[in-house]
């Protein structure tokens, strides 16, 4: 009898997982001496005696049963426990199958086979890095992190046309001077900038980059946005953090095979240099003190990326006594010298994506050459640290929201109402391109705020999906979850009733209201689905709302998340604006935002808030003893009205794409690169791309004819070549004209 993958999955029992083998490939065994750990202060040197210092930690059994312990109770206040079991069999465009709680087990069962607390550690940050969530994290205790691994060398993909296969040319890491390898490792890469790069590790560069991406890149769940991740000029393949390797990954050196000036095929082993804190490290016991607990709690806002490229730019300037050269980062040939077989163009879906749920491909438009001289800078919130930065390129105006985490929220709410909006109403603003690239999320304030300043039906308390701000949500139910609710953790009043746009009325609305579903395979209960707010009213930007947008495209490279993935997906189901991508990998198709799941919570702050609540010693989780970190997504956030599974499950790719990995790798910094960018996102806007790559236009002295699925005034159609025409106008002669 045939049986449903969904059966055969539910009815396995939980058995242990065996215990696997701890590779160590390339490194030393375990050096004991007090030595090891012995760094000078700004230490730039060979990544080995890194590996060797944090090789020689021994694993404190007990502090590491109760890590696991603690871990296993924060798996019950993670919304997606159940589901990432077997996400497939209940709707998810992604094949994730980790079970957490008997992974945790499995760990716990070979506790007394670790060499040495690293090797504990890393089985633990590689278990949740396969969930591909940059929400639910697990991070090493933090003297593993105190030493970063840079590459001297980096590989930019580009193509001699658009329609020849990529190219990958090797360019300097441009965080660091050329000059800071050769004195560290030895190395000079100006020897080889600009030359093509076929092979790494003795397999072609695109595999190797991938795989690479998949294995350092695991905040995002499309295999496409990880490659754009991995490949920024702050992503992990130029640097990242030593905790989280292992020595079969990094060795050291990699060879790199390119092609010289000759056309002669030669291998250079390319070394990892590694960089340390601001203060020596006398020795092993003084490393170890960095691994003790910390009392110092993470806020529970973060834009994951802000502070990734923060940290980055800080050590650089710590290392080389200046800011990187961001202007002009990449060498790039827009016509190689290399012919080559003409390329496929149209990606497929990613390989962990079911055949069973089809996932469309976006229409893909050629990168074009832009103008630096005509971006110019209008308006932002807070220089020098900006969130919002309204431009002007050409004719047409590119709102760039770099983060939703600013420096002063009331600062950066009073620019949108007072400075933005009363911009668009006196210079007649239509169109606009929103640039949310790199955008690692924040306060959900502000993406409603700002959902709100750009669609005006959503400033006032609406009760439908389709004219609100606002998302739905709801919890999962839980032991601790329960406990949560009945302290007063998870307040009702940080929730809306969607049938009334209030608080709802009953104070245990979680446990009084839930509904059936089957997640991974497991049925469970959650709550009835409300909207989640963080106090903070669209209607305050109710005075603007006669400005209106009659077309809107969003430009994402696909790293977009939190609260930034919320804001686009919205726009997106609503039908209110096109989303327009860029970068990722011609082999699958790259979701348009990332880790949209729901609110992120901090463990141990998560945990402290359930103190200060009042909940009793003997019922608090267990803490962490050590000075790692974890993080967990709580709520669970809907693409639209659809409660098949949650938004961050569903690959839903842009209605455009462009292979535009300049961009990506430059992050927005050279300004020529940018304009290529923006000329390409003005021409989507505008429908001025050639070849007739966008959907057609209106015959003359037509009705506006449906554009894709549905015609809109926020995306109607364009005439003959001439300006757009808003919803319900005819076509005359390339000009708009009433419509009857």
């Amino acid at each position: 009898m045939k049986r449903s993958r969904c059966w055969l999955a539910c009815s396995q029992m939980p058995l242990l997982l065996l215990a696997r083998a701890i590779v160590l490939a390339g490194l030393a065994v375990a050096v004991t001496s007090a030595d090891v750990c012995t760094f000078p202060a700004n230490y730039l040197g060979d990544a080995q005696s890194v590996l060797d210092c944090f090789n020689a930690v021994p694993l404190d059994v007990v502090a590491a049963k109760q890590t696991l312990l603690s871990l296993e109770a924060m798996l019950d206040l993670y919304a997606y426990t159940d589901l990432v079991r077997d996400s497939a069999s209940s709707g998810s465009s992604y094949n994730l199958t980790v079970d957490l709680v008997a992974e945790l087990q499995a760990i716990a069962s070979r506790l007394d086979s670790y060499e040495g607390d690293y090797a504990f550690q890393l089985d633990l940050v590689e278990l949740f890095q396969r969930l591909y969530d940059a929400h639910t994290q697990y991070t090493a205790p933090q003297g593993y992190g105190l030493f970063a691994l840079y590459r001297p060398l980096v590989v930019m993909e580009t193509v001699s046309n658009e329609d020849a296969a990529p190219v990958f040319l090797m360019q300097r890491n441009f965080l660091l001077d050329d000059s800071t390898f050769v004195n560290a490792v030895g190395f000079d890469p100006s020897h080889y900038i600009g030359y093509e790069v076929t092979h790494i590790d003795g397999v072609p560069v695109a595999v190797y980059l991938q795989n690479w991406a998949d294995e350092a890149a695991t905040y995002y769940k499309s295999g496409a946005v990880r490659k754009s991740a991995a490949m920024m000029a702050f992503g992990p393949f130029t640097v990242f953090s030593a905790a989280a390797f292992r020595a079969s990954k990094v060795s050291v050196s990699v060879p790199f095979t390119y092609v010289d000036a000759l056309g002669t095929s030669r291998i250079v082993d390319v070394p990892f240099m590694a960089a340390g804190p601001n203060m020596p490290i006398a020795d092993l016991a003084e490393f170890e003190s960095f691994n003790k607990p910390q009392t110092t709690l993470v806020p529970m806002e973060l834009d994951i990326h802000k502070e990734f490229v923060q940290r980055h730019l800080q050590t650089a300037l710590q290392i080389t006594g200046h800011l990187p050269h961001l202007e002009a980062p990449v060498t790039i040939s827009r016509s190689g010298p290399h012919e080559r077989e003409p390329a496929h163009r149209e990606p497929v879906v990613d390989a962990n994506v079911p055949p069973k749920r089809s996932v469309p491909s976006p229409t893909v438009v050629p990168v074009l050459s832009g103008n630096a001289s005509e971006l110019r800078k209008i308006s932002e919130d807070f220089p020098p640290y900006p969130s919002l930065i309204l431009y002007k390129y050409r004719d047409t105006f590119v709102l760039q929201v770099t983060t939703f985490s600013p420096v002063l929220k009331s600062t950066t709410l009073d620019y949108i109402a007072n400075t933005l909006l009363p911009s668009f109403c006196a210079l007649n603003v239509t169109r606009l391109v929103v640039d949310v690239s790199r955008n690692g999320g924040g306060d959900l304030c502000l993406t409603n705020g700002l959902l709100a300043a750009l669609v005006p039906e959503w400033v006032g308390g609406n009760t439908d999906h389709a004219t609100s701000a606002f998302r739905y949500n709801d919890l999962r139910e839980t032991p601790l979850e329960d406990m949560a609710v009945s302290y007063g953790v998870e307040s009702p009043v940080l929730w809306l009733d969607p049938a009334t746009g209030m608080p709802p009325e009953d104070p245990y609305f979680y446990t009084n209201n839930t509904v059936e579903r089957t997640r991974g395979c497991v049925a469970g209960r959650y709550s009835a689905s409300g909207w989640y707010w963080p106090h903070c009213a669209p209607s305050y930007f109710a005075p603007y709302a006669g400005c209106h947008l009659d077309r809107l495209l969003v430009l994402s490279e696909g790293t977009c998340g939190s609260a930034c993935s919320q804001f686009v997906s919205h726009l997106q189901s609503s039908g209110r604006a096109r989303i327009l991508t860029y970068g990722g990998d011609e082999a699958s198709v790259m979701d348009g935002s990332s880790f949209a799941g729901g609110n992120v919570m901090i463990w141990q702050t998560y945990i402290a808030m359930f103190e200060e609540a009042g909940v009793p010693a003997d019922q608090l989780p267990p803490v962490l003893p050590t000075s790692a970190s974890a993080r967990f997504n709580n709520h669970e956030s809907y693409y639209g009205s659809d409660y098949t599974v949650p938004r961050e499950f569903y690959l839903i790719p842009g209605d455009y794409h462009a292979y535009d990995w300049a961009a990506v790798y430059s992050m927005g910094y050279s300004s020529s690169v940018l304009a290529d960018l923006y000329e390409t996102a003005v021409a989507v806007l505008t429908e001025r791309v050639p070849d007739g790559l966008l959907a057609p236009e209106c015959e003359a002295d037509a009705d506006c004819a449906p554009r894709g699925d549905a015609c809109s005034a926020t995306f109607a159609c364009s005439c003959g070549g001439g300006p757009a025409c808003s919803a319900g106008a005819k076509c005359a002669q390339s000009t708009c004209v009433a419509g009857v």
